[in-house]
């Protein structure tokens, strides 16, 4: 209990001094808002997956897993006017449908990004960018919190905004290094297609379809995800609900986080 007030406590007291955010969380699919130099904007959330699988892998016959990722976490950097660092950590809690696994807990793998906006938008032509970025293999593999393998990630980003709607197409590559002695590295597409609808100066609603597909092994999957936000002073509080497109997807999944942004 104490721990919990603490970091309640140190929530409110970081975004007494914090700035409006921009960012597109709770979606996967990026945009191409790139932080200022001297930036960072951080991301905090709990997200809960039912029936999802372990991910990254050449086996058909993988069992069901609940999946808790609390806290989920998100920082990112910027380190010019058209470049930003992001990391990703979660901490998980499984219950997998496997007896000689059952439930897990520890940490994640991480996940670093660099994102670089290299065209703005100009009448109607969006603005694009690239992200490339690597999973560092650190989560225990043995628990089934990770492959412990290295994979590699290379995204096209596009978006357009107007004073109400705002959306963005990704498409990208992955070089998965499945977790299989039998079989070799699967190079597969990655995309992603969000929208924003501003209703309000301060509540929006987000949408987003995103997935992997051309696998050589068995890591086709895709997701719906739709949320609500409210900017709440300097903090974006979102939350939202997901549902799987195909049997390598989970059934449904819930998120609920906040996002804010500091200047330096």
């Amino acid at each position: 209990m104490h721990t919990a007030q603490s970091f309640l406590a140190f929530v409110f007291v970081l975004a007494a001094g914090l700035t409006q955010a921009e960012s597109w969380r709770p979606l996967k699919t990026d945009g191409l808002q790139t932080l200022e130099y001297g930036e960072i904007e951080i991301d905090l959330a709990v997200e809960f997956r039912s029936k999802t699988t372990f991910p990254f892998t050449s086996r058909e016959d993988q069992p069901d897993r609940d999946e808790l990722k609390a806290p989920r976490m998100r920082f990112a950097f910027g380190m010019s006017e058209r470049v930003e660092l992001q990391f990703n950590y979660a901490y998980l809690f499984i219950e997998e449908d496997d007896p000689n696994v059952g439930e897990q807990s520890g940490s994640g793998d991480v996940h670093f990004f660099t994102k670089w906006r290299f065209l703005d938008q100009e009448g109607w032509r969006p603005a694009f960018g690239f992200r490339i970025g690597g999973k560092i293999p650190n989560a225990d593999d043995r628990k089934r919190l990770g492959t412990d393998k290295a994979d590699i990630f290379v995204t096209l980003l596009a978006d357009y905004s107007t004073d109400r709607f705002s959306a963005a197409v990704n498409l990208g590559t992955a070089f998965l290094d499945n977790s299989s002695r039998f079989t070799r590295q699967d190079d597969v597409a990655t995309w992603g297609g969000a929208v924003i609808y501003r209703i309000t100066d301060k509540l929006d609603a987000a949408a987003e379809v995103n997935g992997i597909g051309l696998s050589r092994g068995h890591n086709n999957e895709s997701v719906f995800l739709g949320a609500l936000r409210y900017q709440l002073g300097p903090v974006r509080i979102y939350g939202g609900a997901c549902a799987g497109i195909g049997t390598r997807s989970e059934d449904y999944g819930l998120i609920g986080g906040l996002t804010w942004m500091k200047s330096f």
